[in-house]
């Protein structure tokens, strides 16, 4: 069994997010048919006539986009964070042959393997993907050294099929006597 506290950060939270929807076709097509939408209700208000300029209209059309993306992958995520309990909670993660445990102060729980739809890793962190749109993250600073980590990709080679691990899970073997220690506290970038 693996055990991991940790306590979210923004570096760890936001970065989760963006992965998460970029990753669903679904947010990508509301995302695209709600921009669509917007620019034919502009290039309706702005009247299409003979004396329409393309050159406005294109900048109103980027510009809108720019907004749109601002919006859905800069400040939402940023206030939800703000505002989620998971900015202020410890959580702790029992790695077994069973699930992913979780307990906070506040709830307790269990993520069964069979349960998991997919599995991400990114640079700093595992995003699993289960049923009912629910996400679960695991910041790799949370693991005491590579080992460790290494240890935690093998049972999840183990327990997920192989296609979802070998197209997402990336490995890396520890070099010998190498002593890795994830920072306790994710740097500030600001």
């Amino acid at each position: 069994m693996i055990s991991l506290k940790v306590n979210y950060e923004e570096d760890d939270y936001i970065p989760a997010v963006r992965s998460y929807l970029l990753r669903k076709p679904k947010f990508i097509a509301l995302f695209t048919f709600l921009y669509l939408l917007t620019i034919c209700l502009l290039r309706v208000l702005m009247g299409g006539g003979p004396g329409f300029e393309f050159d406005w209209f294109l900048l109103y059309a980027i510009t809108t986009l720019l907004c749109y993306i601002g919006l859905l992958f800069y400040v939402l995520p940023h206030q939800r964070y703000r505002h989620s309990f998971k900015s202020v909670e410890e959580h702790r993660f029992h790695i077994a042959e069973q699930g992913i445990f979780y307990e906070t102060d506040y709830a307790n729980g269990v993520l069964p393997w069979r349960r998991c739809t997919k599995v991400l890793e990114r640079k700093r962190f595992y995003l699993f993907e289960h049923e009912g749109r629910r996400v679960t993250v695991i910041p790799k600073r949370a693991f005491k050294n590579r080992l460790e980590e290494n240890e935690f990709r093998e049972l999840l080679k183990s327990k997920l099929p192989p296609a979802m691990s070998s197209k997402l899970l990336k490995w890396k073997e520890p070099e010998p006597g190498e002593g890795y220690v994830p920072p306790e506290k994710a740097p500030d970038w600001r």
